[in-house]
């Protein structure tokens, strides 16, 4: 065998390799498919899953429950004391002061302490439901209804 032999039989086994290789990845990339195929991300039946268990708990992902750190919080802005519709005044509960002196003939400063209670007004919608009176006739049989209103 000369050089130019040897070379042709290399690139010719050389050809037959790659289209080897080339058919091997192919088959690999679908093994590969079937194996992330599940009953969830096809549509193979859930008996096909085999005998692996779903995690008991979803894996969390990041960030804390509620209001996250930074951002700005919003509260019930109170009204003007003319916008309420009930004016409730709680007397202070001791009549006597911790030195001894009578708070009943005191008068209570003007400055006050609010909180406001914003409550929704009872139920307004009425729902009345009609129903007709089905009688039959015990001699002939004949069906009566009712009619709606």
């Amino acid at each position: 065998m000369n050089k130019d032999e040897i070379i042709a039989q290399q690139a010719e086994q050389i050809a037959k390799l790659e289209s080897l290789l080339e058919a091997a990845l192919a088959r690999i990339a679908e093994l590969e498919a079937q194996l992330k195929a599940n009953s969830r991300t096809s549509s193979r039946p859930p008996s096909s899953d085999g005998l692996k268990k779903a995690p008991a708990f979803p894996r969390k992902k990041g960030g804390k429950k509620g209001g996250q750190s930074g951002h700005k919080g919003k509260t019930l802005e109170m009204v003007a004391p003319s916008a309420a519709d009930r004016h409730i005044v709680h007397p202070v509960a001791e009549q006597t002061c911790s030195c001894g002196q009578s708070l009943e003939s005191t008068v209570p400063s003007i400055s006050l302490e609010r909180r406001q209670v914003f409550d929704l007004p009872p139920k307004l919608l009425q729902i009345e439901e009609h129903r007709l009176e089905v009688k039959h006739c015990p001699c002939c049989g004949e069906q009566h209804t009712g009619s709606f209103p």
